[in-house]
C-alpha cells in the first residue's frame, strides 16, 4: 500500500477523532455558559480558555496529514483514559477522608448513614408528623413554586412539624418548627418586642446543633427575645427578602446579617436566577408571607411529598443507593478526586465581588433604619483559612466584603477575630473534621454577639444621659 493510500486510510477516523474531541470542547463551554450564574463573575473563565485553545489546535490540525492527525487523536485518547484510570485509582491511595462518616468510624463513633429522607420515612411510621427542613435555596431554579392563590416563594420550612435538619456528628438533629416555619421556641412571634432578629444561612439556622444550643437559643440565655430567620443555603437576596418579609413587621431593636464567607457570594450568583427574589431589591415589594403561613405549609407538604415519592424513597433504601451511585458517577465524570489532589477544586478567592452584594446590603441597611433598627454585619469565617498559609485579606475575599460594610457604615461583629487567636478552632467543628459549629462553637459565637451588643447598649445609655444632663 502507497504512503498517499495509508494517509487516505487513516484520514476518516481521524477526522472522526478531533470531530469528537472538538465537541468534547463544546461541551465544556457549553457546561460553563450553564453554570456561570451560579459562581462569581470570572470564575469560569479558565474553561471558555481551555476549551477555545482546543476547538482552534483541533481545527487547525485537521489541515495535516491522515496518519499524523491518527497519531494526534490517539495521544488525546491516551491521555484522557490515563486521566480517568488516575480518577479511578485516587480514592484508593492514603489520603484524608473528606466523608464525615468514615471520619467518623476512624474514631471510633457510631454514625448514622441514613439520609434525611430515609429519617422522616422512620419517623412517619411512628406516627410522627415528619419533613425534612426546606430550604429555599431549592426553589430558586422554579423561581418559587405555584399556590392555590398565586406564585410563591416560601423562605422557611413546613411549620409546626417535627423537622429532620442535619447529621454532622453522627446522630440526626430533629427539632420542631415554629409557627413560621423557623427554629424557635414556640410562642416567640407572640412576644410584645423582640430585641434581635438572625439572619442568615446554616450557621444562623443551627445546623447541627440541638435546639437551644445554636447562636439565637444561647443569647436567649442572656435573658434577649431573639427570633431566628436563618435557613440552611441563605444567600444575601434571600436574606434580604427575610428582612422584608418577617423582620419589618417585627421591628426589632438589631438585626444580625450573619454572612458566611465560605459561599454567600457563590450563593448570590445564584439566587440572580430568580427574577421574583430580585424584586426585593425594589422598595416596597412584599408576598406578605407572614400572613400566608396555612397556604405555604399546604404548598410546602405537596411538595415535599411529591419530591419524596418522585425520589423513590417511600419504597425504601434502594433509591438512595441509587442516588449514591449517580453522585459518585458525576464525580467521576468531573474528575473530582484528581482535580481536589492537583488543588483545582472549589477556590478560596473570587475574582471580583459582585457589585450586587454591596446594593443588597444597603437595601437591607436602610430598611431597618425605617423603624429605627441597627442591622449588624456579623462575618462567620470559614474554619479552612485557619490551616492556609496564604495572605488572610484576600481569602474569600475578605478585605473587599469588609471594605463594601465599611462605606456603607454598617457595624461589623468579627468572629474571625476571636478564632484567629483560639488555641485550636478546629476543636468547635464536630468530630474536628468539617461541617458547622458544635453547641461550644455557637456559644463562643453568641458569648462574642452579646458583648458587642451589651457595649452598644452602654453606649446608648451614655449618650442619654449625656443628652439629659446637657
Amino acid at each position: 500500500m502507497t504512503g498517499a493510500a495509508r494517509t487516505d486510510r487513516f484520514n476518516r477516523p481521524a477526522n472522526v477523532g478531533l470531530a469528537a474531541i472538538i465537541l468534547s470542547f463544546l461541551l465544556l463551554s457549553i457546561y460553563a455558559v450553564s453554570r456561570a450564574g451560579e459562581h462569581p463573575a470570572g470564575t469560569m473563565h479558565k474553561y471558555y480558555a481551555i476549551s477555545f485553545v482546543g476547538i482552534l489546535l483541533c481545527s487547525l490540525a485537521w489541515r495535516l496529514r491522515g496518519e499524523t492527525k491518527m497519531r494526534l487523536v490517539m495521544i488525546v485518547v491516551s491521555i484522557v483514559c490515563g486521566l480517568y484510570l488516575i480518577e479511578l485509582i485516587m480514592p484508593l491511595l492514603p489520603a484524608p477522608s473528606t466523608d464525615i462518616a468514615e471520619i467518623a468510624r476512624e474514631q471510633g463513633i457510631a454514625f448514622d448513614t441514613r439520609t434525611k429522607a430515609e429519617v422522616v420515612l422512620d419517623l412517619r411510621a411512628q406516627g410522627k408528623e415528619a419533613y425534612p427542613c426546606m430550604q429555599p435555596q431549592f426553589l430558586i431554579n422554579t423561581d418559587g413554586m405555584d399556590s392555590a392563590a398565586a406564585k410563591l416563594y416560601p423562605l422557611g420550612t413546613v411549620s409546626r412539624k417535627t423537622t429532620v435538619l442535619c447529621n454532622e456528628s453522627g446522630t440526626h438533629v430533629v427539632i420542631e418548627s415554629d409557627e413560621r416555619g423557623f427554629n424557635n421556641p414556640k410562642g416567640v412571634w407572640s412576644e410584645p418586642e423582640i430585641d434581635v432578629a438572625l439572619i442568615g444561612d446554616s450557621y444562623a439556622q443551627g445546623y447541627c446543633v440541638a435546639s437551644g444550643d445554636d447562636i439565637a437559643g444561647q443569647l436567649r440565655r442572656s435573658g434577649r427575645s431573639v427570633v431566628n430567620l436563618g435557613s440552611g443555603g441563605n444567600g444575601p437576596l434571600l436574606d434580604l427578602a427575610l428582612v422584608e418579609e418577617y423582620a419589618k413587621p417585627l421591628k426589632p431593636d438589631v438585626v444580625l446579617w450573619q454572612y458566611f464567607e465560605g459561599n454567600d457570594i457563590r450563593d448570590l450568583g445564584r439566587e440572580r436566577k430568580s427574577s421574583l427574589l430580585m424584586r426585593y431589591l425594589g422598595k416596597g415589594f412584599s408576598q406578605d408571607l407572614i400572613n400566608r403561613q396555612d397556604e405555604i405549609d399546604a404548598a410546602l407538604e405537596e411538595h415535599i411529598d411529591r419530591q419524596l415519592r418522585a425520589g423513590g424513597d417511600v419504597k425504601g433504601r434502594e433509591a438512595s443507593l441509587l442516588r449514591r451511585l449517580r453522585r459518585r458517577l458525576t464525580s467521576f465524570v468531573k474528575l473530582y478526586h484528581l482535580r481536589i489532589r492537583l488543588g483545582l477544586g472549589e477556590t478560596n478567592r473570587f475574582d471580583s465581588l459582585d457589585p450586587l452584594f454591596a446594593v443588597i446590603l444597603e437595601r437591607a441597611r436602610d430598611a431597618v433604619a425605617s423603624w429605627g433598627g441597627q442591622l449588624y454585619f456579623l462575618y462567620v469565617p470559614e474554619i479552612s483559612r485557619y490551616d492556609d498559609d496564604g495572605d488572610p485579606s484576600t481569602l474569600y475575599n475578605r478585605g473587599e466584603v469588609l471594605a463594601a460594610v465599611a462605606r456603607l457604615e454598617i457595624p461589623v461583629i468579627d468572629f474571625h477575630e476571636v478564632l484567629v487567636a483560639h488555641d485550636d478552632p478546629r476543636s468547635l467543628l464536630p468530630l474536628r473534621a468539617h461541617g458547622h459549629y458544635t453547641a461550644e462553637g455557637y456559644r463562643l459565637l453568641a458569648r462574642t454577639i452579646g458583648a458587642h451588643l451589651t457595649a452598644r447598649a452602654q453606649m446608648q445609655r451614655a449618650q442619654r444621659s449625656n443628652g439629659e444632663t446637657g
